[in-house]
């Protein structure tokens, strides 16, 4: 997960046991609904209109590289502490910020920590501390750090008692992270750092199976389109009216050394493409591990997958890594094509287009050079996408998103996902290929010959979440905004147009 902060995207909804609509006696979903605040102050937005929100009086941001977070309310204690946490597939463990974080504004911080909530452990009679340390640093080096316990403890009203948590007492975030991901990739596991005592816990998605209110580890996530108030997370089941066309299966992707089974939500991506209602281009048929991460805004790629992109749009790049052009036209019909073996997920050009809302026509595109892998698929792709994340069977389901309002279709997953087929390209994993080429065709079953253009990146086989890194080679001139991250530099261009 990368940590990152811009809009505000609070649980409003309990959430709600839906019996299997084929057979009310199996099968249990776990529905948890929650809703999108916009922040119209912002002076940057995806040129589709979602906004990037600017901390107030200075040139960066609360935590970097977040547009939206989802989030659900967690009650803790006894009597209760209300916290909210933003929901992460991209991590494993739940903490919360603790009272006495010294980052708060009301411990002479600079973090309005009131805004999500904190938890002060002293006031529940319910506490009990696990007497062991819990850190971890994200992938844009924001932290949190503490100790782990456990409470009386609810999500949304549903009794989750069982789940273990962090309290961290320091941390630079402004707010917590519920981790849904897999357990071998918890904090305690020594993934992410030396541990003492290596070792997995049922975190919430297990807890649920455990105690019966879902059949399965699964869930699905529906994000819903840019101007939508709400989406929503399935644990246990699917909706059927939330995509259109078939689902398809892949299996995760072990990139992680020393693991039998993968360890992150991470797939194989088999290339990407361009079309619009008349035609269609490859970019390239080159395999690139890929993490589905709903704790990421952005997507990060290689620099030289970031390059073939550019190249594609009509982009050129112009400093510390930002890639820019001439806002398209409203009437332009260009999509990027993702290439996931035998199904493409596909996205408005305009959606991965970042732009002002001055009169600047000026518009950057919203990919990191990063020469790490997995890349990362924030959610820039994920509201186009469909997704049931499978962690019983270590599969990810995607279909195209269907933003149409039909009435929901709820099926519980027991046996497998319901109407899910295998992807051709089901077998077609990433075989730890590095060199990325352009050319090819996904449009077809038969490839044309690749053109030249390689690359070398490193993968890191102890770190969970890769740290977003700006392309420090690409050509161009030195960067005048450069020393921050992409999208503090980004903004500062933006700026510095209307200077």
């Amino acid at each position: 997960m990368k940590l990152l902060t811009y809009l505000a995207l609070m649980s409003v909804a309990s959430a709600i046991v839906v019996p299997n609509k084929r057979d009310l006696n199996r099968g249990k979903v776990l529905k948890l609904p929650f809703h999108k605040t916009h922040n119209d102050s912002s002076n940057a937005h995806t040129q589709d209109g979602k906004v990037l929100v600017k901390r107030q009086g200075t040139a960066g941001f609360d935590i970097t590289n977040r547009q939206t977070f989802y989030s659900v309310d967690l009650d803790i204690g006894t009597p209760s502490q209300q916290v909210t946490v933003l929901l992460d597939t991209g991590s494993s463990d739940l903490w919360v910020t603790g009272n006495n974080n010294p980052y708060c504004t009301s411990n002479g911080g600079s973090i309005d920590c009131d805004k999500y909530g904190t938890f002060n452990k002293g006031q529940s009679s319910t506490f009990k501390d696990n007497d062991t340390t819990f850190s971890i640093t994200y992938g844009d080096q924001s932290f949190a750090k503490g100790g782990w316990g456990q409470d009386v403890l609810s999500l949304d009203g549903v009794d989750i008692s069982g789940v273990s948590f962090a309290v961290a007492d320091n941390t630079d975030s402004n707010v917590g992270v519920l981790g849904i991901g897999l357990e071998q990739l918890e904090t305690t596991t020594g993934t992410s750092g030396y541990v003492s005592d290596p070792h997995t816990y049922s975190n919430l998605p297990s807890i649920l199976k455990q105690t019966g209110a879902i059949d399965t580890i699964a869930y699905s996530l529906y994000l819903d389109d840019a101007a939508a108030t709400e989406g929503s997370i399935l644990f246990g089941g699917i909706d059927s009216s939330k995509y259109t066309g078939t689902l398809y299966t892949v299996p995760l992707v072990n990139i992680y050394e020393g693991f039998s089974n993968p360890i992150a939500l991470d797939i194989t991506l088999q290339g990407m493409g361009v079309s619009t209602d008349d035609s269609s281009k490859t970019i390239t048929t080159s395999q690139i591990p890929v993490l589905l991460d709903s704790g990421t805004t952005l997507t990060y790629f290689p620099s030289q997958y970031v390059q073939m992109v550019a190249d594609a749009i009509g982009a050129t790049y112009v400093s510390s890594g930002l890639y820019g052009m001439n806002c398209p036209s409203q009437d332009d019909d260009r999509q990027l094509v993702f290439d996931f073996g035998g199904f493409h997920i596909k996205a408005p050009l305009s959606s991965f287009l970042i732009t002002s809302n001055g009169n600047s026509n000026v518009c950057f595109l919203g990919m990191v050079s990063q020469d790490k892998l997995p890349a990362i698929l924030g959610d820039l792709f994920l509201t186009h996408a469909y997704i049931v994340y499978d962690l019983d069977n270590f599969e990810v389901s995607m279909a195209q998103a269907d933003y149409t309002g039909s009435d929901e279709n709820i099926e519980a997953i027991i046996d497998g996902v319901p109407g899910a087929v295998k992807a051709s390209g089901y077998d077609n994993k990433w075989n730890g290929n590095q060199n990325y080429v352009s050319g090819g065709n996904i449009f077809t079953l038969n490839d044309a010959p690749a053109a030249s253009m390689t690359s070398s990146v490193t993968v890191s086989s102890l770190t969970a979440t890769p740290t977003a890194a700006t392309s420090d080679d690409s050509e161009g001139s030195q960067p005048t905004c450069g020393g921050g991250d992409f999208l503090a530099d980004l903004l500062c261009f933006l700026d510095s147009l209307f200077a």
